[in-house]
Formats: structure tokens, sequence, C-alpha cells
């Protein structure tokens, strides 16, 4: 519904001229039908006067805030009236609009008490806000034990603030919860207005990403796949879901107009990145962290069935599959890697050309870890080059570039040994977690040549001797949380990890996990490895992937609830 600013009709009217002197009769000289006949014309003016500027102001509503005529914000509704007024284990429904949110409403048959709350002055028709209305877009989980659980829906973020500019202009005050802010109708204002995040959409992303909670919080991305419905059937008992049906709308972005896109690009584009890369689903739950154990294991998947002596580290990403072929001659390492469309064998790759050397035991390239770049494969790796140092090295399957990494502003060169980087993309840049005892952080500045800058840290504060060591790349989860896997050492176990990727710092290590063996009689070696290298959230999928005993690649699928509540 549009809005206009009320408080602008007093200087219209004194432009347009009073009341009184629109209503004056006529002098009395003049005949009955002409004062009928120029009433008619002076009341078609005036209407037309009016309804002229009405139109203006109700398609640009409020461009500042009126703040200077109420002391302070003015909520559509407070967390104790919610709390008075919503029944007992409520079923809720919030988002930023934009999202489908009636739909959903409609097909679980979430209802409210029909409560009204508040007038808004504010609004073209002073319209008064049900509990409802004021509620569906609260910018925070609200502080009451009357909810039982609260789907949270999100999602694409530019279609979602086109759509309401046009028709919800008001939601951009209801998503702060201030009557009084301004309600935003256009691109143009919404681009000149000095805040990072004038709609208030990303605010209320990271509130019900981050804020404590007192029930449980289902974070569901709008165009969620379908092989979720059982699993939100599970967690919520709503089987109306079985009814959802994702249709794709058209993209109200190519409706604007260049300088438009690119304006609104440039406000909102780091939200845009923030809700393409997070997953479809995740579940917060208000409990203290659960501990993932065996009982959670849904299946093991065991991927040692390829050419070569001992397989390690097996992943299939994007359209390639690849593993670490180790004991080559009893000596070195090298990565195998097949293109799925083109080709059903492996070729074999050790990077002598680079300088890694396959001359010694333990040599050639090892510890592969794999994620995807603007839109490419990389392996990031250990090797062994001809001075008997271990280095970090960097291989874009693609384009078959392949680099050794250093830093910039520490010379490394003089440390022997380089081990367990743990990778993870942030707006578009590479970065890699160098070690965990005293964090210390690298941003890569140029991926052609291996150049990376320490932005935290010290290289070489790195204490061999600390419990924990990188593992998996780290995935993005309830921004700016980062997960993941590290593992400690004798013996070799999984722990899951949160890492705040704005603050760089570690906000949790979980306890070890011990999986039981996928095969019979793996251990060679007296001691126990169960190494992680790799985790995955694909739809209703968590793949943790484990190298046990060092020669049995296997991808564990782990109960996505059960993961959700270890990550809580």
């Amino acid at each position: 519904m549009n809005s206009f600013n009320f408080f602008n009709i007093k200087e219209m009217n004194r432009k347009m001229g009073s009341k009184n002197n629109i209503s004056k009769p006529i002098s009395k000289p003049i005949s009955k039908h002409i004062s009928k006949h120029i009433s008619k014309h002076i009341s078609k003016h005036i209407s037309k006067h009016i309804s002229k500027h009405i139109s203006k102001h109700i398609s640009k509503p409020i461009s500042k805030p009126v703040n200077k005529l109420i002391n302070k914000p003015t909520p559509f509704i407070t967390d104790l009236e919610i709390d008075k007024y919503l029944n007992i284990n409520t079923f809720t429904i919030i988002s930023h609009g934009g999202v489908s949110s009636n739909y959903f409403k409609h097909i679980l048959k979430v209802k409210y008490p029909n409560v009204n709350i508040r007038k808004n002055p504010f609004h073209y028709k002073k319209k008064i806000h049900t509990l409802e209305n004021a509620f569906v877009h609260f910018p925070y989980p609200p502080k009451t034990n009357k909810i039982q659980q609260c789907i949270y829906l999100y999602g694409d973020i530019y279609n979602s603030l086109i759509s309401q500019m046009r028709r919800h202009p008001i939601n951009s005050s209801k998503l702060c919860n201030d009557i009084t802010y301004p309600h935003i109708s256009s691109v143009e204002q919404l681009v000149e207005m000095n805040n990072k995040d004038p709609f208030n959409i990303y605010k209320q992303i990271i509130n019900f990403m981050n804020q404590d909670i007192q029930y449980p919080i289902i974070l569901l991305k709008y165009g969620f796949s379908n092989k979720l419905i059982h699993l939100l059937i599970e967690i919520t008992n709503k089987h109306g879901f079985k009814n959802y049906e994702f249709i794709q709308r058209k993209s109200k972005i190519d409706e604007l107009e260049e300088n438009e896109q690119e304006e609104l690009i440039k406000k909102y584009s780091y939200a845009d990145d923030i809700i393409k890369n997070s997953p479809d689903l995740i579940i917060r739950f208000p409990s203290k962290k659960y501990n993932l154990s065996q009982l959670d294991v849904l299946k093991y998947v065991i991927n040692d069935n390829f050419p070569g002596k001992r397989i390690k580290h097996y992943k299939k990403i994007g359209k390639y599959e690849i593993y670490n072929e180790r004991d080559c001659n009893d000596k070195y390492g090298k990565l195998r890697v097949r293109n799925i469309k083109e080709s059903n064998k492996f070729t074999c790759f050790d990077f002598t050309q680079f300088g890694i050397n396959i001359q010694e035991k333990f040599g050639g390239v090892e510890d592969p870890r794999y994620f995807i770049y603007k839109d490419k494969v990389y392996v990031l790796m250990n090797g062994l080059d001809n001075k008997r140092n271990r280095n970090m090295y960097l291989y874009n399957v693609d384009d078959n570039i392949f680099c050794k990494l250093y830093i910039s502003n520490y010379d490394i060169s003089t440390i022997k040994k380089q081990k367990n980087w743990t990778p993870y993309i942030h707006f578009n840049k590479l970065y890699f977690i160098y070690s965990l005892n005293q964090l210390c952080i690298l941003e890569v500045e140029d991926i052609i040549s291996g150049q990376c800058k320490c932005i935290k840290g010290n290289p070489f504060n790195y204490d061999n001797n600390y419990k924990y060591f990188g593992s998996t790349s780290l995935v993005q989860w309830n921004y700016p949380n980062y997960i993941g896997f590290v593992h400690t050492r004798s013996p070799y176990y999984s722990c899951p990890i949160i890492f705040n990727v704005e603050t760089l710092n570690v906000e949790y290590i979980g306890k070890e996990i011990i999986f039981e063996n996928p095969k019979p009689d793996l251990r060679w070696r007296n001691r126990i490895v169960q190494f992680p290298y790799d985790l995955e959230i694909s739809e209703d999928n968590i793949i943790l992937s484990v190298e046990f005993e060092d020669k049995c690649p296997t991808q564990i699928y782990l109960d996505y609830i059960s993961f959700c509540k270890s990550l809580s």
C-alpha cells in the first residue's frame, strides 16, 4: 500500500487557497444557472489539482524520517504485545517480504488472533495495524515463550526490494519496527539514503541468523529444493509442505533502467552474496550445543576402488572426480583427475615440472582439499620440493594452472614444513586460515602467482603442539559464521568448528566425533586415523568426507537435523 506525508498537506492547501475561499457563495447578481456552472468548473479544477498533488505524494512517500516531530521511534508492535496476544504454541512465519510468505501461510494453515494493535498516523488511510499486519515483518525473533516454532523466509534480495518499493513501501519501516521511519518507494530514494541497509532487510536476516532464541528458528531460503520437504515435515509436523510448488519468478531487476540496476546492485550486492551462499535450510535450536556421534550417521559411501596403490581423499566436485594416490613406486604421491563428461580414464599429475620432488620418501603431493572459486575447481595441497621443504600449492583444474603459495609480507621460505591450511571464500575473495592456535589468516592477492598477504597474526607463531589443525574447507552457515571440521592428532578425529569471517575469530570448536570404521580390519599402522577432508551441504544431504586409516576415503552422510543441533 502506498503512503505519503500528511504534514505537507497544509502547505499544499496554502498554495491552492483556503477552503473558506473556495466555498464562498458566488455574488447574487449572477444567475443561478451561471453560478451552478462556475461552481461545477471550480470544483472540477480543485478536484484535479488536489488529485495531482495527492498522486504525487503517494508515488513518492516520506523521504525523510519524521523523528523531528516525534522524539523517539514508535513501534508497530512490541514484544510485550506479541506475548500478550499470541496464543500458546503458535507456529509463526516471518519474512522480509517479497518471498511468498502469504503462500506458505496458506498451505501451512497458519493463523493469528484477529487483534487490532494501533493506528499508523503516517499511513495515507491512517490504517489500524492488526497483530498479523504488524508482526509478519518483525525485525528480530520475538522475545516470547508463546511461539512453538518460527519459519523465517528470506531470498532474492533484488526482486524483494523492487516488489516492495512498488507495492508496499511501508515495509521499510516495518522491518525496523518504527512507524516514523521513511517509506521507500523508488531506487532513487533508496540509494540516496546514507545507510548501508536503508530497507532494513539485511539487519533482519542477520538478527534471525544470530540473535539468542527461545524456540527453534527455521531459516528457509526462497526457492528451496523439494528434497527438503521431508525434513521440513519432520521438524514442523506440517504436512502442508507436500503442497509446496516453486514457481520461478521473472527477475524484476531487468525491468529497471540500466543506471537503476547498477545503483541497486552496488547498494545491496553484499546482501545478495550472503543470501546466494547460504544453504537452503538451517535450523537453529535454543538449547546448548549437541555433540555429533555415530548415532547421527545415516550411511557410509566408500570410494577406494580406483586405479593406484593407496587411494586417499576422493572427491567428486563439479565435472571432476579427483583423488590422491599414495605410495607410487613406494615413495611419492600424485593427483589423479577425471573429467566425468569427457573421459573414462584418470589423468595423473605429479607436478615435477614445477619442482615437486618425487625421488624422496613421502615426496610428491598429498592431503588435497577441494573447493570451487569463481566457477573454477581448485585443489589445495602440500608437496615436497627439491630442497626437501614441504610447501603449500594451489592447482586450478579447469585452467591447468599450478602455483606455489607464498606470503608477501612474511618470508616463510625458512619454515621447512607447511601443512593444513584451511580455505574459505568471503565476498568473492579467497582466504586461508594458516594456523588455529594463534590465529593467522591469509588473503589471496594473486591466485595465478600464489601471492598471499597475512591479514591477521604471524605465521612464525605456529605451534605444532596445539590440539587442533585445519582440515575441511569452511562453508557459509548462519552468516557471518562459517563452519567446517578440524582434526586432532594421535588419535586423528573430526571436530566441528565455527569461524566468524567478519571478526576473524574462532567462535566454537566441538567435541571429537568417534566414527565406526566403514570396513573391518582397516588399521595397519597401529594408530587411529579418521581425517576429515571435505564438507558438502547439498539439498537435504550433509556429507562429511573422512579418510579412514589413510587408505579408505569415505563419504559419511549425517542426519541433517542433528547436524543443525550441533552447530546452533
